[in-house]
């Protein structure tokens, strides 16, 4: 269960969780063994520069993944986002109307994956916070967001998903992959349950 300084910390700063997991992402697509490449090559333009200058270099990328990980945790990350873009790539292949990503932080699958889309709809939900500031990040890059990528500034805790998910557009009935991917750890409990 989530503490109050974590409640608060939220609604006031970017979150830390998104802005190590971008750090990993862009960590990943630079790695030379395949075994740690990922392909998020849009996590590179979404770093501080200094932060991408250290990432750079194999042994920036070593005391990245030795001191700034716990054990694994990094290998964990680059597991996951190789399989979320697997089902990613799968529910465009079949021709899902709709993605919905609860807690999106510094996601980019919308922007890499944006020539597939086709009339997909993708819906990131986060606190208003993160979002802003990713928003703030792809404008400041130059990069271009598919016109059907909604961004759904949301409290978990507090707003209705289904509510804010059909104000911007979200139709029940279709096709839908839904992606929980780090979320669920900082949500209340009933906010869990809600969500399911």
């Amino acid at each position: 269960m989530k503490s109050k300084s974590d409640v608060k910390r939220i609604h006031t700063m970017t979150s830390r969780t998104a802005q190590w997991t971008c750090m990993s992402r862009a960590a990943s697509s630079l790695e030379d063994d395949p075994y740690y490449r990922s392909d998020d090559f849009i996590a590179t333009k979404l770093i501080p520069s200094p932060v991408l200058t250290l990432l750079r270099t194999r042994i920036g990328r070593a005391v990245f993944r030795r001191c700034l990980a716990a054990r694994g945790m990094y290998e964990y990350v680059i597991a996951r986002t190789r399989y979320m873009d697997a089902a990613f790539q799968r529910a465009l292949d079949d021709r899902f109307e709709q993605i919905v990503l609860f807690g999106a932080g510094f996601d980019t699958r919308a922007v890499r994956f944006q020539s597939e889309l086709g009339s997909t709809q993708v819906f990131e939900l986060d606190v208003t916070i993160t979002q802003a500031a990713k928003i703030e990040r792809y404008r400041q890059r130059g990069l271009a967001v598919p016109p059907n990528l909604k961004f759904v500034a949301i409290d978990f805790d507090k707003q209705s998903i289904p509510e804010k998910l059909s104000q911007f557009g979200f139709r029940g009935g279709k096709r839908c992959l839904f992606i929980l991917e780090e979320v669920l750890m900082y949500l209340l409990p009933a906010s869990v349950d809600s969500t399911f």
